[in-house]
């Protein structure tokens, strides 16, 4: 059975939100460029990984402004919007502080065809992944002051290893990774 799909209101967008797991943490699922929360259950790899996950914690789930299930407006969102998305999802169920679990921009562009089709149309894709391109955190970095960990896939052809090693190395006492990913089927 899919998880009951929820809205949050995030300024005059609606903001698809799901929750799995009951663990004795939150953590938000910020997804990358695109995602569709029902779509999610249907692919095998995808429904397993968000299982196992939500074993150890409450998992919050949700589809960006402009993708899946949420609201599609006519302009793009601007990364102070988006963020603001997360802090909507998180006022509507009462969450004061959360685990966020940030997947890379691009990281759903290895999923294929309807996943991708429903996800977001080809104008939005391309919007944007040209709005991401200009997406400057570095200035922000130093700031943060959570706990960190900067991950990317071993041989991931979007997210090149030593960009990941230079964020965690401007981020204090943020620790960088390299994950080997295999795929089975």
């Amino acid at each position: 059975m899919l998880p009951k799909t929820k809205y949050a209101r995030s300024d005059d967008v609606r903001i698809a939100y799901q929750i799995t797991g009951d663990g004795p943490f939150d953590v938000v699922w910020a997804p990358g460029t695109m995602s569709h929360l029902d779509l999610d259950w249907e692919i095998p790899q995808r429904a397993l990984f968000f299982e196992r996950f939500s074993k150890f914690c409450r998992l919050i789930r949700f589809d960006k402004r402009g993708t899946g299930l949420s609201d599609r407006p006519v302009k793009m969102a601007t990364l102070e919007e988006r963020t603001d998305d997360i802090r909507a999802v998180m006022d509507d169920i009462g969450v004061e502080s959360a685990n966020i679990f940030g997947v890379s921009e691009g990281g759903s562009m290895a999923c294929l065809s309807r996943y991708m089709r429903a996800a977001a149309n080809p104008s939005a894709v391309h919007a944007y992944e040209q709005m991401n391109g200009q997406i400057d955190t570095r200035p922000i970095l130093p700031s943060i002051q959570a706990p960190t960990l900067v991950m990317n896939r071993t041989g991931d052809p979007c997210a090149n290893v030593e960009a990941a090693r230079d964020m965690a190395s401007r981020i204090p006492g943020a620790n960088s990774r390299n994950t080997r990913v295999t795929a089975t089927r």
